[in-house]
């Protein structure tokens, strides 16, 4: 008896994962003509049964491009999904002020300005001036009341804990 009460719960884990394999599926062939977008996040929300592509590009993302996802998506969800699966998802770009998560965000932000935390929890701050595959380089700049001079500071992606655009106002 108790295995029993236990099968209609793993179906329906099954069925969930089965459900988020299929979305990222119909995310990637969405995006199979647009190679400047790709998927930072994929995010479930179990309390409403929704879903977010958090997605940028190597260029900024344009709404016609959410658009056009959205719509590729949601074409497939009709075609191939059960009329009985309650969800909902949608499309968008993080905020300016989220961290950066993957390295094809760097390249657009070169020549503004980025907070950088290591593993160590050395933090520090300057313009972004290269982004290679390994590293990013930046330039610190002076602070005379510190007594501190510029100086160019590499620092390889393996030991970035956290980085975040500074926004300018």
């Amino acid at each position: 008896m108790w295995g029993s009460q236990k099968l209609p719960f793993l179906m329906q884990m099954t069925r969930q994962a089965d459900l988020k394999n299929q979305l990222l599926s119909f995310f990637e062939e969405a995006c199979s003509d647009n190679e400047n977008v790709f998927l930072i996040d994929f995010i479930k929300n179990p309390k409403n049964n929704s879903y977010q592509f958090l997605i940028d590009g190597d260029e900024p993302v344009k709404l016609s491009d959410i658009a056009g996802i959205s719509k590729g998506i949601s074409n497939r969800v009709d075609e191939e999904l059960e009329e009985d699966l309650a969800f909902t998802f949608q499309v968008s770009t993080p905020g300016a002020d989220k961290p950066l998560v993957n390295q094809r965000q760097y390249k657009k932000h070169i020549g503004r300005t980025i907070r950088v935390e290591n593993m160590d929890g050395e933090e520090f701050e300057g313009e972004l001036l290269r982004v290679s595959v390994e590293e990013i380089q930046i330039e610190i700049p002076a602070n005379k009341k510190k007594k501190i001079e510029a100086e160019k500071k590499t620092v390889p992606f393996n030991i970035i804990k956290e980085s975040t655009i500074k926004l300018a106002f």
